[in-house]
């Protein structure tokens, strides 16, 4: 039992069950666009990530006195030159291997990821990160867990299924919001003593959750119409398991505070998305 507690802890403490949730975040893009890729090797690379990104404090314990400026006396200016220069490899790497117009698209996609943490925004004499901006925290965070788990889609720019990779993109968006949300509800308190306006200082508690709920069906209803338009039927299950999971676990918003609640929430729901969409795909 305290085996199992302390495993519990350091999945919990490390954010390893989220992480584990990216490896899987892919497989509705990836199947309902019918893309005939082996993603292990990025799914890895998105575990890797996830792992380095929630971890990064621990990593990079001074990445809040990260500054881009160029001046002599910049002490970060080596990690600068050096973070610029791997950058620029995989840009021309990707472009030499998918092409110019794809690869334009996936930089100008990458960049709120990117500048997510670190605070290079003058906002009223301070620098923040573009997630600290006001009202703009959750949308963000939505865009960049949706651009990441609909990545793959990419490297079919140019074909004819690009407005079909937009779309997904879209749907991914709209759940990631829904799952999302309710942190603003958690984090009203904090945010607050930190000078940081999110939807919670705009809406009641309630209304925020009802808005998940609404979101969520949204997301539900757009990927089944999708998924009978291309004859996928199969795929109807994996919608249907997760938007009962997510009503089950919105139906518990007295628990808002219960620190595994966001657990289940965030970290289990985008495992739990993608592991129904793979069972699917297995029993087809």
């Amino acid at each position: 039992m305290a085996t199992l507690s302390k495993l519990a802890h350091i999945f919990n403490n490390y954010k390893i069950l989220i992480s584990l949730g990216t490896f899987f975040a892919i497989y509705k893009a990836l199947f309902l666009l019918q893309i005939e890729i082996k993603p292990v090797v990025y799914q890895i690379a998105m575990l890797i990530g996830t792992f380095v990104v929630y971890n990064q404090n621990k990593i990079i314990p001074e990445k809040n006195s990260l500054r881009l400026n160029f001046s002599k006396s910049n002490k970060h200016l080596p990690f600068t030159i050096s973070l610029i220069f791997i950058s620029l490899t995989i840009f021309l790497i990707f472009t030499y291997r998918y092409g110019f117009r794809r690869e334009i698209l996936l930089v100008v996609l990458f960049l709120p990821s990117f500048f997510y943490q670190i605070p290079i925004i003058s906002y009223h004499g301070k620098y923040i990160s573009v997630r600290k901006m006001p009202y703009f925290k959750i949308f963000l965070i939505s865009f960049v867990w949706a651009f990441v788990s609909s990545l793959m889609i990419f490297v079919t720019i140019d074909s004819i299924e690009f407005m079909h990779s937009l779309w997904i993109l879209l749907l991914n968006f709209i759940f990631i919001l829904s799952i999302t949300i309710p942190f603003d509800v958690r984090d009203k308190i904090q945010d607050k003593r930190n000078e940081l306006k999110t939807l919670s200082h705009i809406f009641g508690d309630s209304q925020l959750i009802v808005t998940s709920i609404i979101l969520s069906i949204i997301n539900y209803l757009a990927s089944v119409m999708y998924i009978i338009n291309i004859n996928k039927s199969i795929y109807i299950i994996a919608e249907s398991a997760m938007l009962i999971y997510l009503l089950a676990i919105f139906s518990l918003f007295k628990k808002l505070k219960n620190k595994d609640y966001y657990y289940e929430l965030l970290d289990f729901s985008i495992l739990l998305y993608g592991l129904f969409y793979l069972i699917c795909w297995l029993l087809r």
